[in-house]
């Protein structure tokens, strides 16, 4: 047996009160503001948040292969060292 799905529906004043036509790579600014923060601002900060994930990631990456390669060399020299 078919049972249709319960639909809530709007009133015309409660929808948006134009549509923003958004393009694949770019947003339209309606207000030039997200949260409180210019969006010029939010931008850079988003793209410095960016940069230090991969610096981060550069830093992790770093240790590991630093702590692999002395882990490796006192692994291979154990019978020189005892």
């Amino acid at each position: 047996m078919h049972r249709p799905t319960r639909q809530l529906t709007r009133d015309p004043q409660d929808g948006p009160a134009k549509p923003v036509a958004l393009d694949a790579h770019e947003y339209h600014e309606i207000s030039g503001q997200f949260a409180g923060i210019e969006m010029t601002e939010f931008a850079l900060e988003r793209q410095r948040a960016r940069r230090m994930v991969l610096i981060w990631i550069a830093i992790v990456l770093s240790i590991t292969g630093m702590v692999a390669a002395a882990a490796w060399t006192v692994g291979t020299n154990v019978s020189g060292l005892l």
